[in-house]
């Protein structure tokens, strides 16, 4: 008999921080953790809500490195500096450069 709040040897349940990651970068079914996040900057980028998109793509893009979804914050960042210097405003677009580099 098992009693309340005990799991038998054979079972046991994954950590919270376990399946946080395995859902950050493995999807078992539809887009994963980053997906949904980098979707969702595309979205406040789209509704003209750029401080937030930029927010959402720094953190991918510097604390998921080297994933998919990093790459394309990347483009992403780059293309808002571009579209800075492209306004005149130089020094948001330099420090986006630098921060990028």
């Amino acid at each position: 008999m098992i009693r309340p709040g005990k799991f038998p040897d054979s079972q046991t349940t994954p950590l919270p921080a376990e399946s946080a990651a395995a859902d950050a970068t493995a999807p078992a079914s539809g887009p994963s953790l980053l997906d949904r996040l980098l979707a969702m900057a595309n979205r406040y980028q789209r509704g003209g809500e750029v401080r937030q998109a930029a927010e959402m793509y720094w953190m991918l893009l510097e604390d998921h490195a080297g994933t998919p979804q990093a790459a394309a914050a990347h483009t992403h960042l780059l293309g808002l500096a571009e579209g800075y210097e492209a306004e005149g405003k130089q020094r948001m677009a330099r420090a986006m450069y630098e921060r990028l580099m």
